[in-house]
């Protein structure tokens, strides 16, 4: 019984996908950086169990060119934008705040 009642609390909150997240920033340090786009090459190939959970976590964070697909080619975008002057993540970023409606 009491497990049956703590499933039904944790499901009385927002829909899953409506918590607030910063767009690239995997490991949830407020920062984006080397390491972020190394946690989504990771998870994508599956070589890194903590990678692949950080993903599971929060899989917008880790769509960093908003595609609505988690592929390498979000790393890959994740590194231009910090080495290569390109795009940044799409939003939310830099702060933290919700996926827009597309």
């Amino acid at each position: 019984m009491f497990s049956l009642v703590l499933v039904f609390l944790v499901g009385a909150g927002e829909p899953v996908g409506y918590d607030p997240f910063i767009r690239g920033d995997m490991n949830w340090d407020g920062r984006v950086n080397i390491v972020d786009a190394v946690i989504v090459i990771h998870g994508v190939f599956g070589g890194d169990k903590a990678a692949t959970q950080y993903m599971a976590y929060c899989p917008d964070a880790a769509d960093v060119n908003d595609d609505n697909r988690v592929t390498y080619q979000d790393g890959i975008y994740l590194l231009n934008f910090l080495f290569r002057g390109r795009a940044q993540p799409m939003p939310p970023f830099p702060a933290m705040g919700l996926d827009p409606p597309e």
